[in-house]
């Protein structure tokens, strides 16, 4: 099995550890813990080689995001990005980070980044770009991503929270409750504050705010 591989370069960890994060990330695990402390201990491995391929970094910045440890999550996803300049995963991940972290309008920058480059999109990538424009103010923008993203993904639960949120802040507060309905229907177990222990931002208020909107929408908290 991998996990009981020894392996003795990079690439053979670093698959390994991306393998794990994946698994976390899209609810493929039976244990989401066990899986993210197999990501982690692979990706040290694969960090800890000199000439590295990069991805061990960009899922050690998805676990120190995880981990609010904000700071090193941007180290390791910008030096994924300076290693893999080519990689639409590891814009992808800095991107994330970056909305996360605050810095909304360079997320926006590296999501588009890595779907030029993946030209065939991923719901993943696109709730990112979504999430970013509506967090840099451009909800304009983020209310058709939300919307491929749900077209080629419609059981999805992110980018239906990305539209709701979206709708309400323009003003559509029948289309943003009409969304959140449907979300519910799909959800009956879905709580704001729930959604809300998994949002690792940096500043409080933007969470705040966020939680606020979907409230507003008809979310229960």
């Amino acid at each position: 099995e991998l996990h009981r591989a020894q392996p003795q370069t990079d690439h053979a960890s670093s698959l390994i550890s991306y393998i794990h994060m994946t698994d976390a990330m899209f609810g493929w695990s039976k244990s989401e813990s066990q899986s993210l402390d197999q990501a982690a201990k692979w990706a040290e491995i694969a960090v800890g080689f000199e000439k590295n391929n990069g991805i061990g970094h960009i899922v050690m910045g998805h676990l120190k995001l995880l981990a609010r440890e904000h700071d090193q999550a941007l180290a390791h996803c910008n030096l994924a990005t300076e290693i893999r300049a080519s990689c639409p995963f590891a814009h992808g991940m800095l991107a994330n980070v970056l909305n996360y972290c605050g810095d909304s309008l360079d997320a926006v920058k590296h999501a588009r980044e890595a779907l030029l480059i993946e030209r065939i999109y991923p719901p993943w990538l696109i709730n990112i770009l979504a999430a970013a424009y509506r967090d840099s103010g451009k909800i304009g923008l983020s209310i058709p991503a939300a919307k491929e993203a749900l077209r080629l993904e419609p059981e999805q639960t992110e980018a239906r929270i990305i539209l709701c949120s979206g709708y309400n802040l323009e003003g559509f507060c029948d289309k943003a409750q009409e969304v959140a309905k449907e979300l519910i229907g799909a959800d009956p177990t879905f709580r704001l504050s729930t959604y809300a222990e998994r949002q690792p931002y940096r500043h409080r208020e933007t969470l705040d705010q966020l939680i606020e909107v979907l409230s507003d929408a008809g979310l229960p908290e």
